[in-house]
């Protein structure tokens, strides 16, 4: 009789970032991502286990039957009797054949997310190259000490000599896009990552729909719409009058839904009618309004008081 392999579950990483997908190609704007590395199918077939992706459940009670079928200590034995396994106080050690380079040049430290944060910054002299190794990462938002010190090791004394450049973030891709890092400064990005990272997933993706439909040009015109989410209404997915009308009254909450009566809903009707007195628009993301009492050009603003504070912290930033 054929000996049953241990079946082995591999817990993916999450990202709600559909640029994940659509860096490579393989997916479309609104998409979230389930993935995991293929390091870690390959050493568990190689050591005779059946591995199997386990995504981010919504409902982890109803996948209990099945995670329940799953094989722990039989890989784990295995693992260790046909691999060379180093044993050390902090867990068994397998070496996957991967060749290690040196990145650290004894100042700068390479790309690293050591925890959660909003976007990592490249800075660098704008007397550099602009192909220079003399980068200083920094992870926003940050205190700013951390900011200081981190133009220290860049060899910068004005901020406005700081070459910026962002290598990935969790803002949203409309964030990203509309970023203008020739024009905006550190402090200022700063700002909005402060703001973004209290954000929910769905705000995040609100506040991408409110990005594409205000086009702002700068770091603190986004801030004002991220702080002014309350502003906005937003029907995710919706792309047509239709789905905006049936989100409307069967999701929004603002009436009481009967699926019995579903025929008799005219969702293109109502959507029509209640966009005729709104100035919203259709998204990638879903239709989104803007409903506040000044134009979004007023909303997105600098307060003259606020503008003068960040030109003062700016100009201190350089002389610490």
């Amino acid at each position: 009789m054929r000996e049953r392999k241990p079946v082995i579950g591999v817990t993916c990483n999450f990202d709600y970032r559909d640029a994940v997908g659509m860096v490579s190609g393989m997916g479309i704007t609104g998409q979230d991502w389930d993935f995991v590395s293929g390091d870690y199918v390959y050493i568990l077939e190689k050591a005779g286990a059946i591995p199997v992706l386990i995504p981010q459940y919504g409902d982890l009670e109803a996948a209990k039957p099945f995670l329940e079928q799953l094989d722990g200590v039989e890989t784990a034995v295995l693992l260790i009797e046909d691999n060379e396994g180093t044993i050390t106080r902090y867990g068994v050690v397998y070496d996957n054949g991967m060749q290690l380079s040196q990145l650290y040049d004894g100042k700068h430290l390479p790309c690293y997310h050591y925890e959660a944060d909003m976007t990592a910054v490249g800075i660098s002299s704008r007397w550099e190259p602009e192909n220079s190794r003399n980068v200083t990462w920094i992870y926003l938002p940050a205190s700013k000490g951390q900011i200081e010190r981190a133009m220290q090791r860049s060899g910068i004394a004005d901020p406005k000599d700081m070459r910026l450049f962002m290598a990935d973030s969790s803002f949203p891709e409309e964030v990203d896009v509309a970023l203008d890092f020739r024009c905006d400064n550190i402090y200022e990005l700063n700002e909005l990552a402060l703001v973004a990272d209290k954000l929910s997933y769905d705000d995040r993706r609100k506040l991408g729909a409110a990005v594409s439909m205000a086009k702002p040009e700068c770091a603190s015109q986004i801030r004002r719409l991220a702080e002014n989410l309350d502003l906005f209404e937003f029907a995710p997915g919706a792309h047509t009058p239709e789905e905006y009308g049936k989100y409307m009254i069967q999701r929004s909450g603002h009436f009481e839904y009967d699926p019995n009566l579903d025929e008799f809903y005219d969702y293109e009707r109502y959507g029509l009618q209640h966009m005729d007195y709104q100035s919203g628009v259709f998204t990638d993301r879903g239709y989104i309004a803007y409903v506040g009492t000044v134009s979004l050009e007023e909303l997105m603003a600098d307060d003259p008081a606020e503008s003068y504070q960040r030109e003062q912290d700016f100009q201190m930033g350089g002389m610490t």
